[in-house]
């Protein structure tokens, strides 16, 4: 054995200017991925905010229905605080 070391070989591949089709694929393929990602997270959001955007809108559509008939019967505002379904009462 000599103790001088052995050239280094070249392969054919170290020797091309292009990347490898694999490496082309493989890039090609994460980018789609991620796209559909982005595309996937902004239509989620937009739908599930327009989702909790509508039953906010009913949930409060109700309660005002709800203040107005008080209101109608002759409820002082401390009944109309008491009375709502998300009022805390005695918790102060």
């Amino acid at each position: 054995m000599s103790s001088a070391a052995a050239p280094a070989r070249t392969t054919p591949r170290a020797r091309t200017a292009t990347p490898s089709l694999r490496r082309r694929v493989t890039a090609a393929v994460l980018g789609v991925v991620a796209v559909l990602l982005v595309l996937v997270v902004v239509l989620v959001d937009v739908l599930l905010g327009a989702r909790l955007e509508s039953d906010l809108d009913s949930e409060l559509r109700g309660r005002v229905v709800q203040a107005q008939q008080l209101i109608a019967a002759g409820a002082t505002p401390e009944e109309l605080v008491t009375s709502s379904p998300g009022s805390r009462s005695g918790s102060r």
